[in-house]
Formats: structure tokens, C-alpha cells, sequence
């Protein structure tokens, strides 16, 4: 790579820093022009620095925007205030998040393989996820749940979630033959969750199923569907 100077006019101490490089796309040379006032050897050396960055994959062209400075004005602009496909409001700011740690871990890798000097999304802040206080039902609450579910699909679903803990993926994913009545007992064993191809079935978040041991009530509520009329009901979740 070379480079060379013009004064413009003579004598004004006004430099114009042309470098010769080559596009890597179509590998043909091209001439970039750096304005820069100060003395001919103040020129030199910041052309020679030019050409070091050039070189190392670190200049970052004055005239074009960054991708960091992209970032910080398309989070402000589109995710939080319009990023819903819908077009009918923003994302919140936990979603936002998330893409941005996705994002960053894939330029991540571009530095690792050298593609990238330094990680754009490093310059960027998330907006700030906001705890919210959980709501929990009491007993009686959690009574009148249950007992207003029950003569209605959602029966058991409910009562598995809000007296055995689990999640609603793990409901859905529960299967009959993950129940032993016998040993009064059931088996978390996968979780579903909804994408844009349909609902599908996956390992628990940690890899590991979980055992569930179940109360006397529970065993006879789960008896009583599984032979009673209530079975339609909870085949379209346990079939």
C-alpha cells in the first residue's frame, strides 16, 4: 500500500493524503483522500498511520457512518419505538436485549476470526431491563382456581401448574406415559415451546428432566380423568 501528499494551495500547510488501495471485492486499486493541516512531517507521519490502519483492518472511514453509531440510533429508533412485526408498537426491552447479546456474540466471532479489530456492539447499550414484583395467588385464591377449571380443558393444566410447579411448556409436553400413579409420581422430561413452523418439543432448560412427586389429591384427580369423562379433556394435552 503507498500513499502520497499534495499541498493545496503551496505553502498553505493544507494537505491532501492520498493512499492507493485495493477493493478487496473487485481487487482493483482505488484512491482514498484524507484532508490533514499541519506541517509536511506531520503529514508523513499521519499518513503513515493511515496506511498502518489501513493495513490492520482498524481505519474506520470518517465519511461513512459505524455500525456501532447504526446500532445506537436503529435501537433508539426501531426496536424499542416500531420493532414489532405488526407494526403496532415496540419490542420491550428484555427482547432487545436478547437481540442484542445475539448480535454480539456473533460479531464476537468475526474478531476471533479476525475479520473484525474490535466489536461494534461493545459501543452499544442495551436499554435497561426493569424487575418487575411477581403477583402470587394465595391458598384460597389458588382453591377458587382450580375449582372454577374444573368441569373445562384447562383442569388438570392448571392444577399441575399451580400445585406441582410446572411450567406451561412442560405441560403441554407432559405425557401419559410420563405419569406413574402407582408410585404416585411424574416425569418432566421435555418442554414445548411455539415457532413459526408450529409447536415443538425440547430438553428442560438445563438438559435434565425433573421427578415431581405428587399428593394423594393429585394422584385422584389424575384417576379420575384417566377413567373418567373427563379423559377427552386431557388427551389434548397428555395424549
Amino acid at each position: 500500500m503507498k500513499g502520497h501528499l499534495r499541498e493545496r494551495p503551496k505553502g498553505s500547510g493544507n494537505w491532501a493524503i492520498v493512499l492507493d488501495v485495493r477493493d478487496p471485492t473487485t481487487g482493483k486499486r482505488k484512491r482514498r483522500w484524507h484532508s490533514f493541516a499541519g506541517t509536511k512531517r506531520q503529514a508523513q507521519v499521519e499518513a503513515a498511520r493511515l496506511i498502518s490502519e489501513l493495513q490492520n483492518g482498524t481505519h474506520i472511514d470518517p465519511s461513512r457512518m459505524t455500525v456501532a453509531a447504526f446500532l445506537e440510533r436503529w435501537i433508539e429508533h426501531k426496536a424499542l419505538a416500531s420493532g414489532r412485526r405488526d407494526g403496532k408498537g415496540g419490542l420491550s426491552a428484555r427482547t432487545v436485549t436478547h437481540m442484542h447479546r445475539v448480535l454480539r456474540e456473533a460479531l464476537q466471532q468475526a474478531v476471533r476470526w479476525q475479520m473484525l479489530a474490535r466489536n461494534p456492539a461493545d459501543a452499544v447499550k442495551p436499554p435497561k431491563v426493569e424487575r418487575q414484583q411477581m403477583s402470587v395467588l394465595d391458598t384460597d385464591a389458588t382453591a377458587d382456581l382450580i375449582e372454577a377449571a374444573r368441569e373445562t380443558p384447562l383442569f388438570m393444566p392448571i392444577m399441575l401448574g399451580v400445585r406441582c410447579g410446572l411450567r406451561r411448556g412442560e405441560v403441554v409436553a407432559l405425557r401419559w406415559r410420563n405419569v406413574d400413579l402407582e408410585r404416585g409420581q411424574l416425569s418432566v422430561v421435555a418442554s414445548a415451546e411455539q415457532t413459526d413452523l408450529g409447536v415443538r418439543e425440547k430438553e428442560p432448560k438445563n438438559g435434565k428432566g425433573r421427578t415431581i412427586v405428587l399428593s394423594d389429591t393429585e394422584v385422584e384427580e389424575l384417576r379420575s380423568i384417566a377413567s373418567g369423562r373427563l379423559k377427552d379433556y386431557w388427551h389434548l394435552v397428555c395424549g
